[in-house]
């Protein structure tokens, strides 16, 4: 796969609204050189855009075979796992899916606690390491990681946020529901921060 560094650019550029024809430019040719080399390469998490357009240029790619790894099935944001379309017909579809997703269930006082991508930024954890992230009513949510950053999700977002009763990893039959988060950092003013806890 590519070293963390450059999944990490390829994120940045991606969340910056910057760079998308670039991104995808990337991403299909990482997708021809997997098919070529008979070898597995998996992205970061993508936007829609990003997926759909990388989607639909390797439709005429012989050869080239992917599959997309949002954690759930209706996931916006999902990770591309490329490959040569021979390996993926002799690999297991849902477990490669669920080998590069993974989804949380989070209980905690959403409500006086940061916005989860902004929680998630001040643990050091990139965006291009997180899926959806679904909010259900004050108390509950689900977010999909990249299993890499899953453990260190689980331990330091209980530190992050209010009221944890929860992080715990679902069940991959678990169909999350909620209303979907806009995955951007925003700056707070510290001062209203101190009033809501």
């Amino acid at each position: 796969g590519a070293p963390p560094s450059r999944c990490l650019l390829l994120g940045l550029r991606a969340s910056r609204g910057g760079g998308g024809r670039g991104l995808v430019d990337e991403v299909e040719q990482r997708a021809l050189a997997a098919a070529k080399n008979w070898d597995t390469d998996v992205t970061e998490f993508l936007e829609p855009e990003v997926i759909s357009e990388v989607e639909e240029r390797l439709e005429r790619a012989p050869d080239s075979a992917h599959l997309r790894a949002g954690g759930y099935d209706r996931a916006e944001r999902a990770r591309l796992i490329l490959t040569h379309s021979d390996l993926l017909e002799a690999s297991d579809p849902e477990d490669l899916v669920q080998e590069h997703a993974v989804l949380l269930y989070i209980t905690a006082n959403l409500g006086s606690s940061d916005p989860l991508p902004n929680a998630l930024d001040n643990i050091g954890i990139s965006l291009s390491d997180v899926g959806d992230i679904l909010i259900s009513g004050e108390g509950e949510a689900f977010m999909v990681v990249s299993p890499g950053v899953a453990s260190k999700v689980q331990r330091l977002l209980k530190k992050e946020l209010s009221g944890v009763l929860a992080i715990e990893v679902c069940d991959p039959d678990v169909v999350p529901e909620g209303e979907l988060q806009e995955m951007v950092v925003r700056r707070l003013d510290k001062r209203d921060k101190g009033r809501k806890r």
